[in-house]
């Protein structure tokens, strides 16, 4: 795709809207946003400065354990339940953003001058840097775009497409871009660039393969649900986000959705789990489910969410997690997130099933942790 080289309407040279409504918003440092109780106002300044001083943090290994992405994650659970905020998880989001930073502007990175621009601007040209690893040359390629287009996730969708190309990049890399992406809409145009960096950065630095790989047996998110149970964590977590990314609008929706159900298919174990018949618990409850998973009886946790699932309910994902407030770990936090995603866009005849899964892993969690 190829773009006639002319600023868009109402945009710097820099490429940052140059209109007086969208300013940088400044963030606080997390200690100070710690309360013992949140209103609905206040939990939401709280995560615009998490979210933004969590994406000035460095990279980790493991993304879905990145602060960004566990912020994004805590934000989109306190929703369930958007008149009490969940202070637990307000709490736990500050603690993982603790630490101090220099500051950093990172509208600096994608500065171009005029000069610098050309005639066109090719979204091949970006690719070609992302396979280098040449963060500087990806800066200047999205410092480019950020002159010529209005849609601003857009530029996502160019970084989740090149994600999703590859089984070894969409499992960890389309989740946390797609989290950028979030963050940045929750956030506003203002401070886009804080979550362009860390996605750019995190892409370019696993050195894609532009060549689309495409397997034999794609799988929807729907369709991979019953290989869920046996297989690597970061299967449910790359359903969750291609359920989500299907329901949403995106530019490029038709190359991620099929990049992302190829990885899907690709990475399934296999099959082990069929759709049962939940037991019919009476008074379930997140009590209940965690005395089953932390038990370790599978089974029985398994039924337990099938049940709380009920039509569809999620608010019992933000109640156990509360009911876990001391021992609260990225790993709760992603199968929580995971399940709440599934479950927001899932047709009606899953809902058993996701229950099901959801008790299983949560079993697996809880003894794990137990052990350790």
């Amino acid at each position: 795709m190829t773009i006639t080289a002319k600023p868009a309407l109402g945009q710097s040279p820099a490429g940052i809207p140059a209109d007086g409504l969208q300013k940088v918003k400044e963030t606080v440092p997390p200690p100070r946003l710690r309360r013992s109780a949140y209103s609905t106002d206040q939990a939401l300044t709280a995560f615009e400065s998490l979210l933004i001083w969590a994406a000035r943090l460095p990279l980790t290994p493991e993304l879905t354990g990145h602060p960004l992405y566990q912020v994004q994650a805590v934000k989109a659970l306190v929703g369930l339940r958007t008149a009490d905020p969940s202070a637990p998880l307000i709490n736990y989001a500050i603690t993982l953003c603790d630490h101090d930073l220099e500051a950093n502007d990172t509208t600096a990175y994608f500065k171009i001058d005029h000069a610098e621009l050309g005639n066109t601007v090719a979204v091949h040209e970006l690719e070609a840097a992302l396979s280098t690893g040449a963060s500087d040359e990806v800066f200047q390629q999205l410092g480019r775009l950020l002159l010529v287009t209005d849609n601003k996730n857009f530029l996502f969708d160019i970084l989740l497409d090149v994600a999703a190309r590859a089984p070894e990049t969409a499992r960890q890399l389309a989740p946390f871009i797609h989290y950028c992406q979030r963050a940045a809409d929750f956030t506003g145009r203002g401070n886009l660039t804080d979550f362009l960096y860390p996605a750019a950065c995190a892409l370019a630095g696993s050195k894609p393969s532009l060549k689309r790989r495409v397997f034999d047996a794609p799988l929807g998110p729907w369709e991979v649900l019953p290989y869920l149970a046996n297989s690597d964590p970061d299967l449910t977590v790359l359903a969750a986000h291609s359920a989500q990314i299907e329901a949403d609008e995106h530019v490029k929706q038709h190359a991620i959705k099929r990049g992302l159900h190829s990885a899907l298919g690709y990475l399934a174990a296999d099959r082990i789990l069929e759709p049962s018949e939940p037991a019919r618990y009476e008074g379930c409850s997140p009590a209940t489910l965690i005395q089953a998973a932390s038990g370790g009886d599978q089974s029985s946790a398994g039924s337990v969410a099938a049940a709380l699932v009920k039509n569809g309910e999620r608010l019992w994902l933000l109640e156990t997690l509360e009911s876990l407030e001391d021992n609260l770990s990225p790993q709760l936090i992603v199968w929580a997130d995971s399940f709440r995603m599934l479950l927001r866009v899932a047709p009606p005849e899953h809902y058993a099933i996701l229950g099901e899964l959801a008790g299983l892993h949560l079993a697996g969690l809880l003894n794990v942790k137990g052990d350790s």
